[in-house]
This record gives structure tokens, sequence and C-alpha cells, in this order.
């Protein structure tokens, strides 16, 4: 599973991240950047063709299962297409951008056609209680992914240059091939495929039919339980960066380095919790640390005093004070990512599971963009102490719809 996130992980930090970062580097103009920076809604619509995973295997690999073959179908190219990225990267600000863009356009469809067989494999391998377990290694392997497409290709270019960087992180890929080839086909039925829009509408009709009255609560945290790391999340670096002054060198080793560690550290903790006492008991503390996460942020805002843009020594004040509150809230958010991927995952027919899966998520991220597009908005009305107190209170509906998800059939309840 962890390998599995890592696959799935790494090209989108290559599509979202790197790319961006090799663009700023040769100052694209930020129109551009913003343009390219767009190809992320592709994210939002892989619901569209999600039916065709669930309904029979890739062609021609039909003997390694309905899974693992679009595994190897998406990892495969993938691998080849980001390599590719550092024979055409742009050179100079000048340099053309349309076979770079267009590769990236492909690497975002692959990259979202891999999150849906990975999640469809991962729902289809566990029974409800270790999806926790499964969910976290998944989310593990993630964020490792987004700190190799990130902090160690940035490192790499800067070392040996971009056209090594990009295939270094094309043969990284390699680390979910293994894992495809070595891991085993779920034993799940499958029923015949109907095709055309009501291989869609089935998926969604089996769903609403099972979960009743269920699928209000359903529908109210896809959009709202998420909504103080929507809110918050994206306004972080512009207050510790631009408002507080944080040096970036110094930024990076806390925000990447301790903050993976306690993401990590979170994660596991989530699984285990899960394991241990059950997705709904998870779910509801999850959402009492996501909201209580955010108020370090609105702390930090008053105690800390801009500093500059200087370098300070790393056991004063503001720098421990970052990494208090970049760790809790690292911890914080690795368990609820693991909480909530599972208790999503909990809702899934295995003979549904890519598609199901998919229009839950694609609907959360499209929550979330709206989120996202509004929080600099009430950010500049607010003052950063007030807007993420803000959002901290935005996280009570999602506790409180929390508690009613024990009222909501899972597929094994």
């Amino acid at each position: 599973m962890s390998a599995l996130g890592f696959a799935s992980g790494l090209p989108y930090a290559i599509a979202n991240e790197t790319s961006s970062a090799l663009l700023a580097e040769l100052k694209i103009d930020r129109s551009t950047i913003g343009l390219l920076g767009a190809i992320g809604v592709i994210y939002s619509f892989k619901f569209l063709w999600s039916p065709l995973i669930d309904a029979r295997a890739a062609h021609g690999l039909e003997r390694l299962g309905r899974r693992r073959s679009w595994l190897l179908v998406t990892q495969l190219p993938l691998a080849a297409l980001i390599a590719c990225l550092g024979i055409v990267a742009p050179s100079t600000a000048t340099s053309p951008l349309t076979l770079f863009a267009a590769l990236l356009v492909a690497i975002a469809f692959l990259s979202a056609t891999l999150d849906i067989v990975v999640n469809a494999w991962t729902i289809d391998s566990f029974s409800t209680p270790e999806l926790g377990i499964g969910s976290s290694m998944s989310v593990t392997g993630y964020r490792i992914a987004l700190l190799a497409g990130g902090t160690a290709a940035l490192h790499l270019a800067t070392s040996f240059g971009w056209p090594f960087a990009f295939m270094a992180m094309g043969v990284a890929m390699a680390i979910g091939v293994a894992a495809t080839i070595l891991s085993r086909e779920p034993n799940v039925e499958v029923g015949p495929s109907t095709g055309g829009m009501q291989s869609l509408l089935e998926p969604l009709r089996e769903l609403f039919v099972r979960l009743g009255t269920g699928s209000i609560i359903v529908a109210a945290m896809v959009l709202l339980f998420r909504l103080p790391d929507q809110l918050g999340g994206v306004m972080q670096k512009s207050l510790l960066l631009d408002t507080l002054g944080y040096d970036r060198v110094q930024y990076g080793y806390v925000r990447n380095g301790i903050g993976l560690a306690a993401t990590i550290v979170g994660s596991l903790a989530g699984g285990a919790i899960v394991a241990r006492f059950g997705i709904f008991r998870t779910l509801l503390l999850a959402a009492v640390l996501q909201a209580a996460s955010n108020l370090g942020f609105a702390w930090i805002a008053v105690a800390i005093q801009p500093l500059g843009k200087e370098v300070v020594p790393w056991l004063s004040q503001p720098i421990l004070a970052l990494f208090a509150v970049s760790g809790f809230e690292n911890i914080c958010g690795g368990a609820v990512a693991t909480a909530f991927v599972a208790w999503l995952m909990s809702l899934c027919d295995r003979r549904h599971a890519a598609t199901q899966y998919a229009i839950l998520s694609g609907a959360m991220a499209f929550a979330g963009g709206i989120a996202t597009g509004t929080s600099g908005y009430i950010a500049n009305g607010l003052g950063w102490p007030a807007f993420f107190a803000f959002t901290a209170a935005a996280g009570i509906p999602g506790i409180a719809i929390a508690a009613a998800t024990r009222y909501v059939r899972t597929r094994e309840s």
C-alpha cells in the first residue's frame, strides 16, 4: 500500500509542484503558470471514466486481473512520460511550451486514472475494520512521494539539471510497478458491464439505495467535513512566508522535514485507532483535531512579530513556535486523512469501488476548490488571527455531521 500510494502521489507532485517550480525559476509569465496549474481540474472529473476501470481488465492483460492490469497500464506510460519531460523541458523564458504542456496534460490524466485504480484496489483488498491500516499506508506513501517530487526533485535539478531530475522521477515510478507485480489480485465478484451512461448511473443508484436517508449525511460530510483544511491550508504559506517573514530554507526544513515525519506519525496513529476503536469514533476524533489544529495558526499570528525576512536562530521562539504548530497540524492532518479516506472507502460496494469512490472524492475536491477560491477574500476581510479562528469554527458542522455518521450503513454493516 505504501508503494502504491507513492506511485499515486509522485505524478501528481510532478504535474502540479515540480513543473511549476521549473517555470517559476525561468521567470515564465505568471498567467502562463496559472493556466498550466489549471491542469489539476482533471482530477475532479475522474468519475467520468472510472466505470471503465470497474467494468473489465485492461485489454491484453486480462490474466493479471481487473485491478492489477490497470495498475500496470497507467504506471508504465507515466514513468515514460515523466522521463520525457526532461527532454522537452524549457530551458529559457522564451522556450516553446506546447509539447511540455501536452505531456503535463497526459500525465495528469494518467495520474488521475492511477488514483482511481489504487483506491479501488484498496477497497477490494481490505475489510472495513482493516481499511484504516490500508489507507494509513497509502497516505504515508503519498506524502513521501510529494516530498520526492518536490524537495528531492529540486535538489536533483540544482545539482544535475532539470533533465536529470525528471528522468530520475520517471525511474522512481518503478517502485509502484514492482509492488503491482508482487501483489495479489483482490478476489471480488464482478457483474456484467452495462456500458454507456448506465455504467455510471448504476453505481450511483446502488449507493443511494443502500444508504437510504443516510445519503443526506454522506453528502453533507463530503461537502463540509474537510472545510477547515480547505479554507486554511492554502493560506498558511501566505501567513508564514509573506506576513511573518520566515526564512524559506528554515520554513522548508520544518514543513517538509518535520512536517512529513509528523504526518506519517498521524497517519499510522489514525490507522491504529481505526483498527482498535472503529471508523466512527476515529472520524469524530479527527473532526475535533482538524478544527483544533487551525487554532495554532491563529496563535502564531498573534504571538510572532514579523521577522523582516531575516534568518533567526533555530532555537529561537519563532522557530520553536513554527515547530510546535506545524508538528501538531501535520499529526492531525495525517490522522484526519486516514480516518476520512477509510470512511469513504467503507461506503463503496466492491463491485463499483472505482466509480463510487471517484464520485465521492470528486465531489469533495469540487467543494474544496470553492472553499480554497474564497479563502483569500475571507482572510483579507478578517485578518490572520480572526481568519484562522474562523476556519476552526468552520469545523463545527463537520463535528456535528461526523457524530451522525453512526446512522450511515457501510458496505458491511
